[in-house]
């Protein structure tokens, strides 16, 4: 580069992405020197005749250098030639340039290059000027091309840019790249817009904002149509027709409100619009705008104006993988991962891109100057689909006409239908339209060419993901299909001509590539060639397309067409065109325009709703009466464009008729169900009749159903290619490193989906198809899906929580493991409904999806740790224990032992048949008794215990990083004497000394290393490992069922107890000034206090004194799943008296309340005191004295509800946050059962008061455990050590004394004793009578299913004639058995009745048909015909004996889809159906025959409706 350039060195500073586009560390990136006093840019000759485009250096710190050079000449003659040199080299490091040109010599956009030249330009500075002497050198002429030139820019181009706007001001896209925390690493800082964006890349976008005007709208809710917008941008083209102008139109809303934005057709691609209500958009025009959706405007903009410059979309060259503003960030992210795209984009276009808008031939980039994509390479061939690449047969695309046989003129529609042929569901773009992008058509002409169908308008939509399922699934369709018009576009009308047309298409989204076979349809012709003639115009084109126009422009197109319509000759069809050309609008518009030199309105009048329904009726009346299943699709559109217009009109009535008889038509034409039921449910909405269920409930169900779809059906390929590690035979374990490690890196991927598309149902159904396509071990996915819930905003927005079963199944408490009498023993069975309470099984299970170890997002896409979770691990385990211990001891046994590593545990665990034969439980195993570690286990787990008492004694922890490279500390050393946090490089949590003990023996926070091991989790593992299989201790969700688990805490909480043993907490540091004695707190089953005891004397004090009642817990029946008995307690409050020490009023004094309650024989071990509520209190500043009441259901231990919030005091002294709802200790258990003995066992109640300023335990969470789970988004509230004061010994004084000794000694603490008595007795209503008959099973699904579980019944969607095949060696039967009812399953709650009639059950005669001797009639209530409602109903009794090993089959119709149950792998088929119920095959007795004549169908091994049946003998009631 010549002396003359000086150069400038600039450093930008960003952070670096970790997962979840989290900003890791800070990382210089170097920008590349650029030029002061540049080259690059525009040159033009004297007499304007040359333009030269010199690109050979910087001109701005962001600008690509891509050493090439361009130009026009026109010549004298008029010609214009081109020339384009793409590799430019400079002499000897002089301004002098060399290389080979591309030469073009006319303006045809079409026309290749005729010959290459040799092109020198030398480059000089004249004057302060740069000046180019450029010489062209083709071969063959003899002479050379010479001119000079100047430089005049440094933009290569420049384009005018005017944004007229709908909302009240104007709003462009200002976008900081660093606003947004997904982003790349080395992204520099920068604020952009439209023209520093387009000014990187050298081009000039001149926007006058006084230029800009407000167009208008009375009614700015009302949506705009494409004929209205064509018609704004037509007056504007009438302004300004200057060829580098383009035009922007910021409107609220388009009729299709998936539509973010368009470009106007590609013969005059000058203008695009955006649509601000979209939900991209949602949060620009805020004060502060929307990062995400400032981001999602600027993108679409620069994407819409680089089509107008002619660039195609990325992919369509074949590129998906590209980072330019070209590309849809979903595309991308297809075949990536979510929010792959915005984490690696460096917003700018690619090298060929910029290459075509600075050197590409004008008439390439000029906007509407050329086709789509004409200087760069697009796919526009309909190719083959390689059939051995396994994408390409997992689908089929067909093409279908609506007719085989048109007449021009007439509308040609295909239905294109893509099907699943794979036999796992396929989750992909289910958008057939054009403007989707997935789908291309490719039209033959009779003259053979190959046109391919493009719509004049490009719309950029949302994708839209839906499964596909296996033929025959219940789960949903396998098919999609959609009706597209193939009339006019940019190759003008397709099918013209009269002759034979060939029709071919392509689906390609993602990894799934498609073609159709080629079909064949006629066009006949038409006689009247002076109708052809005025038809078969680019304006009827236009016409159509825009879906009409009041326009005068199109008063021709409108006389035709009704014209046609009037005729017998041409319609019905006509009536089609007639019907697409009635776009209507209730309201003009008022636009702009100038004409001479002043502002003047123009009025935009639509047709009106009756014009509209006018022109349709005829359309309708056709498809009604003459309509073919192949026109379905379109006589649905028709209809439900009528019923929208009727609602408009006030006559939602006549809407109905039309709609009710559409619908019957469809059915008598066979469509299927499921499109039957869309079409009901999208007319129950339009006409806004709310749904049975609300739209959370709706999520919410399907969570449920993600997160308990369980299947054993997987392949060895899918066993191998399962993309955790674990493979489908693994049973995820919460405990095991490299689970929960795969299992992190998924739920980074889910959270990246949400935060990527704000939408709750896209990234279920992505979590969905990543287990049921087999993609992921389904436990992942399911505990991923659950952490999502737990913790991300998008989850809380739709209302939608942790998910729960807790429906008690049919239970025999007989056969339980528990027996209580009275006079009974306890043993350690006596234990199992504690330990097998459904929500303290929940609460263990809940607590580890809270602190799962990993980050958490603080906000939508910003991401940290959970503070404090090593001392919460620690501190809510240890509390877990001293409930236990309480409980144990309250029977009579003894606390729970710590386990010995060399020991053979005496007891195992079984949890018994019922448990096992759930299908939530199916492969877990009981524990075998009598089993040892292995002497491996044991010596390691006692070297990393030996090595964590040493760290202790040695007073600090030494750690070495992990030789799998899983540890995550970056330093050496860290003293166990911390008060204040400390960091360890690469782990963000900072930590005092009692975090890091629980990090280091929980270690899911990635604190591993060889020396401490990772003690709590590995020990889970052992126990959880059996010779069987998986057993409880293996997960979170069954661990707390296992004895064991208690006895491996207590030793996990032995090492915590030293470690806090060598510490101290000195209580008379800083005290409140306040005094609590004995007497003034009570514990009471009253939430008023007693009469009397708010009484104060300012000599004496307070008056009178009181005692505590007794508490009252019951053990009662179990309600939820698998409890064997279920604890409870009669509510209960406390009542408090504070008082303040002389001297301190004038002041509000804030107070910490903390509760305690103890067994009252171990008050002075401070491992047995459970903490039952800390709250804030303030005495006012005039206050000496003040009483206040506490109600058990607002502590803050366990699971609040925040429906009980409203009398809560703490409410108005506090500040609400988020808190984690389902998060919490169960209120059901909050007191220890205690005895029925001597009047129950004693108790001290404790309440110790602390300075709430020092605490700064401010807040209150609106739902959860405050205690137990802090609050999401801030660190933990509560700066004293979890279980403050009985953390650690306790000094007064610096004098250690025991707990009863402090509580004599402090004013603020104060402790009282209580009873809490239990009756354990489970009262009958009444004796059981031993003379009824109680009937038995003698046949059920899940045993002729051969399922292991509990059977689990599904929505069907079928109808039709079944027969059900009852197996005679599942029939469980004796002689006494001589009445049989059938137990019909319900379609589960909130999926309606089913009807069913005409059920007979035989013996099964030859293959499908019956024995005709013995039919019985089932009925209900004596009916043949009846309804089963949601849960499910009994047959009437009948007399009829079934015999073992004797075949039956129940035959029965289903007027409506009942439910079904199927194994976890196909089976032999037990269902056949015959489809056409009411038809000649319904009424055959010879089903082999219909069976060969393909009249009957089977579902592989599913099973319809019937779940089980009973039998009995006499005298059954």
């Amino acid at each position: 580069m010549g002396s003359s350039s000086s150069v400038e060195k600039k450093v930008e500073t960003t952070g670096k992405e970790e997962r979840g586009g989290v900003p890791k560390r800070a990382r210089k990136r170097k920008v590349e020197e650029y030029a002061s006093d540049p080259l690059s840019g525009s040159y033009k000759s004297d007499d304007g005749k040359v333009e030269l485009r010199l690109d050979v250096d910087k001109v701005a710190p962001y600008w690509p250098v891509l050493n090439a050079a361009s130009g026009d000449i026109r010549r004298d003659n008029g010609d214009l030639v081109s020339f384009q040199c793409r590799s430019l080299r400079s002499e000897s490091n002089t301004t002098t340039f060399k290389g080979t040109a591309k030469m073009w010599r006319d303006e045809d956009v079409k026309s290749r290059a005729v010959r290459s030249a040799k092109v020198t330009i030398e480059a000089k500075q004249l004057q302060g000027k740069w000046t180019a002497h450029v010489t062209i050198q083709q071969k063959g002429y003899p002479e050379d091309m010479v001119f000079d030139c100047k430089r005049y820019s440094k933009y290569f181009r420049s384009v005018n840019l005017d944004v007229d706007y709908c909302t009240d001001t104007l709003q462009l896209p200002k976008f900081d790249t660093h606003s947004h925390p997904t982003r790349p690493f080395d992204l520099p800082q920068r604020i952009l817009d439209l023209v520093t964006i387009f000014g990187d890349i050298g081009i000039e976008m001149v926007h006058n904002t006084e230029n800009s005007s407000k167009v208008e709208d009375p009614d700015p809710s009302n949506p705009w149509s494409l004929s209205e917008l064509k018609d704004v941008m037509k007056i504007h083209q009438n302004v300004n027709q200057n060829q580098w102008n383009l035009w922007v139109l910021l409107a609220n809303k388009y009729r299709d409100p998936r539509s973010a934005g368009l470009m106007f057709d590609k013969k005059n691609r000058k203008g695009c619009v955006l649509f601000l209500d979209h939900p991209w958009f949602r949060g620009i025009l805020d004060e502060t705008p929307n990062p995400k959706a400032m981001r999602k405007f600027l993108h679409t903009l620069v994407h819409e104006i680089g089509h107008s410059f002619n660039l195609p979309h990325t992919f369509e060259s074949g590129n998906q993988s590209s980072l330019s503003f070209m590309n849809y960030d979903w595309k991308y992210n297809e075949i990536h991962e979510p929010n792959a795209y915005f984490r690696n984009f460096h917003y700018t276009f690619d090298n060929a891109e910029v290459m075509c808008l600075r050197h590409g031939r004008s008439c390439w980039v000029e906007p509407g100057a050329s086709r789509w994509g004409a200087g760069l390479p697009i796919i526009s061939a309909p190719p083959d689909a390689d059939s051995d690449d396994p994408h390409f047969t997992k689908l089929k695309l067909d093409v279908k006409p609506t007719k085989s046989s048109y007449s021009q003129m007439e509308p040609v529609f295909v239905e294109l239908r893509i099907k699943n042929t794979h036999k796992r569901p396929i989750y992909l773009d289910t958008r057939l339209d054009l403007e989707s992008h997935n789908t291309k058509i490719f039209v033959t002409t009779p003259d053979g060419r190959v046109l391919e169908v493009e719509p004049t308008t490009n719309h950029i939509i949302p994708p839209f993901i839906q499964g596909l399922y296996p033929e025959g699934s219940e789960e949903g369709p396998d098919r999609v299909s959609d009706v597209i018009p193939l009339v006019y576009g940019e190759d003008g009308f397709y099918f013209c001509s009269p002759g034979k047309y060939h029709i071919k298409a392509v689906y390609r989204s993602g990894e799934y590539y498609v073609t159709s076979e080629e079909i064949e349809l006629s066009v006949e012709k038409v006689e009247n060639t002076e109708i052809l003639k005025v038809f078969f115009t680019d304006v009827m084109g236009e016409y159509i397309e825009m879906g009409g126009s009041e326009d005068s422009t199109y008063d021709a197109c409108r006389e035709l067409l009704n014209k046609l319509a009037g005729s017998d000759e041409y319609s019905p069809w006509a009536d089609m065109l007639t019907s697409m050309t009635c776009q209507y609008k209730k309201k003009p518009r008022n636009v702009m325009r100038t004409e001479d030199n002043r502002r003047v309105k123009v009025s935009i009048q639509e047709s009106s709703l009756e014009t509209t329904l006018s022109r349709t009726q005829k359309l309708v009346d056709n498809l009604h009466a003459n309509g073919t299943p192949r026109q379905s699709i379109l006589y649905k559109k028709s209809v439900m464009q009528r019923a929208e217009i009727f609602i408009a009109l006030g006559q939602a009535e006549k809407a109905e008729v039309e709609v009710k008889m559409m619908l019957n038509d469809l059915k008598e034409r066979k469509v299927k169900f499921f499109v039957i039921q869309w079409i009901e449910d999208e007319w129950m909405k339009l006409k806004g009749e709310s749904s049975p269920k609300t739209q959370q409930e709706i999520i919410q169900e399907r969570v449920n159903e993600i997160v308990t779809w369980y299947t054993e059906d997987f392949d060895k390929e899918e066993e191998i290619n399962e993309e955790s590690g674990l493979g489908h035979s693994t049973i995820f374990s919460h405990f095991n490193r490299r689970h929960t490690s795969s299992r992190d890196d998924l739920v980074y991927k889910i959270m990246a989906k949400a935060d990527d598309e704000d939408d709750i149902v896209s990234v279920l159904e992505y979590a969905d198809s990543l287990q049921k396509t087999r993609q992921y071990n389904l436990s992942v996915v399911q505990d991923a899906l659950l952490i999502f819930i737990v913790h991300h905003p998008l989850a809380k927005e739709a209302g939608i929580h942790f998910p729960e079963f807790p429906g008690a199944p049919e239970m025999d408490l007989s056969t339980s493991a528990i027996s209580l009498t009275p006079d009974g023993p306890a043993d350690e069975s006596t234990m199992n409904y504690f330990r097998n309470d459904w929500d303290f099984c929940f609460h263990h299970s809940h607590w580890h999806r809270v602190y799962f170890g990993g980050k958490i997002p603080t906000s939508k896409e910003t991401y940290t740790y959970l503070d404090r979770q090593g001392e919460l691990f620690g501190y809510m385990h240890k509390q877990m224990l001293a409930r236990y211990n309480a409980e144990r001891e309250s029977w009579g046994l003894e606390k729970a032992v710590a386990y010995d590593f060399s020991e053979v545990e005496p007891l195992g665990c079984d949890l018994g048949k019922q448990f096992h034969d759930h299908s939530e439980n199916g492969r877990f195993h009981p524990r075998p008794a009598r089993v040892q570690w292995r002497s491996a286990d044991f010596t390691r787990f006692q070297k990393f215990e030996n090595n964590i008492y040493e760290a202790i004694r040695n007073g600090e922890l030494t750690f070495t990083p992990d030789e799998n490279g899983l540890g995550q500390l970056k330093i050496e050393k860290i003293p166990l004497d911390l008060e204040e946090d400390v960091a360890a490089e690469g782990y963000e949590p900072r930590s005092g000394s009692m975090n890091w003990m629980g990090n280091i023996l929980e270690a899911t926070t990635q604190t591993f290393n060889k020396t401490y091991g990772n003690m709590h989790n590995e020990g889970h593992g052992i126990f959880g490992s059996t010779r069987s299989g998986s057993s409880y201790m293996h997960t979170t969700s069954h661990a707390v069922r296992d004895n064991i688990f208690y006895r491996w805490h207590t030793r996990i909480d032995d090492i915590l107890h030293a470690f806090s043993g060598t510490r101290k907490t000195e209580l008379n540091k800083d005290p409140p000034p306040v005094i609590i004695s004995e007497w003034d707190i009570i514990i009471s089953t009253s939430e008023d206090q007693p009469q009397g005891f708010d009484k104060w004397n300012k000599t004496t004090g307070w008056e009178q004194n009181f005692d505590s009642d007794t508490m009252q817990t019951t053990l009662g029946e179990p309600k939820k799943k698998f409890e064997f008995l279920k604890m409870s307690h009669k509510p209960f409050s406390y009542h408090i008296r504070l008082r303040r020490i002389d001297g301190s009023v004038n002041t509000p004094l804030p107070l910490t309340l903390r509760i305690f309650i103890c067994p009252a024989k171990h008050v002075n071990d401070r491992r047995r005191w459970i903490e039952m509520d800390k709250f804030r209190f303030i005495l006012g500043k005039d206050q000496d004295h003040a009483t206040l009441t506490r109600q058990d259901r607002h502590s803050s231990v366990i699971r609040r509800n925040p429906n009980d919030s409203a009398d809560d005091f703490e409410i108005a002294i506090t500040k609400k946050v988020s808190g984690f709802c389902e998060c919490g200790w169960p209120y059901n258990m909050m007191l220890p059962r205690g005895q029925n003995e001597n009047g129950g066992e004693d108790y001290a109640l404790m309440v110790f008061a602390t300075d709430n300023k020092l605490d700064t335990l401010d807040v209150r969470s609106e739902c959860g455990s405050l205690s137990y789970c802090g609050a999401k988004g801030m660190k933990y509230p509560d700066r004293r050590t979890m279980g403050y004061p009985f953390t650690t010994p306790i000094t007064i004084g610096g004098k250690i004394v025991s707990i009863n000794q402090a509580a004599q000694m402090l004013s603020n603490m104060g402790m009282t004793n209580f009873k809490i008595q239990n009756n354990v007795r489970i009262e009958l209503d009444s004796p059981p009578d031993e003379s009824v008959v109680r009937p038995t099973t003698v046949w059920q699904a899940r045993t002729q299913l051969h399922l292991t579980t509990e059977a689990e019944y599904k929505p069907s969607s079928w109808t039709g004639r079944f027969r059900i095949l009852i197996r005679g060696e599942m029939i469980e039967s004796d002689d006494d058995i001589k009445h049989i009812r059938i137990r019909f399953q319900g379609r589960v709650k909130g999926n309606g009745d089913y009807k069913v009639r005409d059920m007979t059950l035989s013996e099964r005669g030859d293959s499908l048909n019956l024995r005709n001797e013995n039919i019985l009639e089932v009925t209900v209530d004596g009916q043949t015909s009846f309804a089963i409602p949601e849960s499910g109903r009994y047959s009437d009794i009948l007399s009829f004996e079934l015999e073992p090993e004797v075949d039956y089959f129940l035959t029965f119709l289903l007027d409506s889809p009942s439910c079904y149950v199927s194994p976890a792998t196909s089976g032999e088929a037990v269902t056949w159906r015959i489809k056409d119920a009411d038809g000649d095959a319904a009424v055959s007795q010879d089903w082999n025959a219909l069976k060969e004549q393909g009249k009957i169908s089977h579902t592989r091994s599913s099973l319809y409706a019937i779940q089980r049946i009973l039998g009995a003998g006499e005298n059954w009631q």
